[in-house]
């Protein structure tokens, strides 16, 4: 090998490049370390989100005043009678199923962090925003319950509790 190749006193013909091959390495690692950092607060966000939405829940079977609540970090269930409806955090994946009795297989709540709300995704149809229409619908499906208007009440104070009073979906 010639001096001129490099062979010999450390050459430095190749130097030029490994440097910005290295500096092009150090980048893609870096750059992996971001994406990764931000994977894990994306992940940690929703984590909080799920969590909120299932104390929302909670706190919703309790204010119903007549339902028995089962809650953890993983579900909550809300019986009536015999009837449940069971929202828990999947093994794997994101978002919180969404089953109970007279409901398909399918039914899922996903959240939006643009929108900061979670979505309903019944098995087929549209998806409804979950806490403006998708609760009702689901505690109907379930319980078969439908709220009385507020403005539903008679000249004597009474309540008209006839499915013609119910507000329809």
């Amino acid at each position: 090998m010639s001096a001129g190749e490099g062979g010999e006193g450390g050459g430095g013909r190749g130097r030029g490049l490994a440097r910005r091959l290295r500096a092009a390495l150090d980048a893609r690692v870096e750059s992996g370390r971001r994406a990764a950092e931000r994977q894990r607060a994306r992940k940690a966000r929703l984590e909080r989100a799920r969590q909120g939405l299932l104390r929302d829940l909670e706190a919703f079977g309790t204010d119903l005043g007549h339902a028995d609540v089962t809650a953890s970090d993983r579900f909550v269930v809300i019986r009536i009678g015999d009837r449940h409806l069971r929202f828990s955090v999947p093994d794997e994946g994101e978002g919180v199923v969404v089953s109970g009795d007279g409901l398909r297989d399918g039914w899922r709540l996903q959240y939006n962090e643009e929108l900061d709300r979670w979505g309903l995704f019944p098995p087929y149809g549209a998806v409804r925003p979950f806490f403006d229409q998708g609760l009702e619908e689901l505690v109907r499906r379930v319980f078969g319950l439908h709220p009385i208007d507020d403005d539903a009440d008679g000249e004597d104070g009474s309540r008209d509790v006839s499915p013609s009073s119910r507000r329809r979906l």
